[in-house]
């Protein structure tokens, strides 16, 4: 009997990571299901403290978005992870016909995605170097890309978020500053309602026209 253990089992290794990407998933659902029941909580809290506590209620609508931005990144992350347990089935089904398992470009893009997005799990990360030692996929990316935006920016966008948050959930606050926005768009759909309609040409006045131009053009 040799020193080195036999070679794994591709058929089985794809198996094994599938079942890794499932777990992932239901993961990834369960912290989806616990940010929406906690929004829930921090909306009917904020609506209680509009009349009485303004500082505290924009801290409030500071966390929800923060909630609502981390739930967007899940909801991409789990998107992906289902792009990428399509994938490894793909595999699987080349892996019958061809006896071995093939590079995919397909499965790299998928994993750099997460890689990015810094949502890879340890458990993620170690499925993704038994593929690398596998030859499914290159050398995985060892950092995140770092985001290109400015600290000033990401606040004003922030500020703009809750701003809206705020028109939402608690929009007969008088005072507010996001009651402001409100009545300018009013008035802006308002003027727009009320501007004439241009008279419009009919398809059969257009034919005649061009009609006309092209003799012309003849013409020259």
């Amino acid at each position: 009997m040799g020193i080195f253990s036999p070679p794994p089992d591709p058929a089985e290794q794809m198996k094994e990571w599938q079942k890794g990407i499932r777990k992932e998933i239901r993961r990834i659902e369960r912290d989806i299901q616990a940010l929406e029941r906690e929004e829930k909580k921090h909306v009917v809290e904020c609506q209680k403290l509009a009349g009485r506590d303004k500082k505290a209620m924009m801290i409030t609508a500071k966390s929800i978005v923060q909630s609502r931005r981390a739930k967007e990144k899940m909801f991409v992350t789990r998107a992906t992870m289902n792009a990428l347990s399509m994938q490894l089935a793909t595999q699987a089904s080349m892996l019958k016909v061809c006896g071995a398992l093939k590079k995919s470009t397909e499965v790299m893009v998928s994993l750099n995605s997460l890689m990015k997005a810094g949502k890879m799990s340890e458990d993620m990360q170690a499925l993704a170097k038994e593929m690398e030692k596998a030859g499914l996929v290159e050398e995985m990316m060892s950092e995140a890309m770092e985001s290109g935006m400015e600290q000033d920016e990401v606040e004003e966008e922030a500020q703009v978020e809750i701003n809206k948050l705020l028109l939402e959930v608690v929009p007969d606050m008088p005072d507010a500053p996001w009651a402001a926005v409100q009545g300018e768009a009013a008035a802006v759909n308002a003027a727009a309602a009320a501007m004439p309609e241009l008279p419009s040409q009919n398809a059969a006045e257009e034919d005649a026209e061009m009609a006309a131009l092209m003799a012309r053009a003849d013409a020259l």
